[in-house]
């Protein structure tokens, strides 16, 4: 399976963000992990193979941070107002499907 794909899949359990019946998960990784299980694909199958790349990905871009927070706020001017404001799990949810919809596109151009 293509890493865009689980991309895909993971965009449909990533929370939206809204408070009134949250449903979903706040954290990408979170989001791949259930979009495999949701399929009944177990941790150490072959066929988990892409979920863990599609993890692997989004660690390696926020590296050394463990979260998002951390990257942001270490890389991006003043996000530490915003992402402390009233707003902010709204704006990083957001910023989370953005993000999701960018690595689509990104490894969909490269037919992965």
């Amino acid at each position: 399976m293509k890493v865009s794909k689980v991309f895909k899949q993971a965009k449909q359990y990533l929370w939206d963000g809204r408070y009134v019946g949250i449903r979903g998960e706040k954290y990408i990784c979170y989001a791949i992990e259930e979009a495999a299980r949701a399929r009944g694909i177990r941790s150490r199958t072959p066929a988990n193979a892409p979920y863990k790349r599609a993890k692997q990905i989004i660690g390696q871009r926020i590296a050394p941070h463990g979260v998002l927070y951390g990257w942001l706020t270490s890389r991006v001017k003043g996000a530490y107002r915003v992402l402390n404001s009233s707003q902010a799990t709204q704006q990083m949810q957001a910023y989370r499907h953005r993000w999701l919809d960018a690595l689509i596109k990104e490894f969909e151009a490269k037919g992965d």
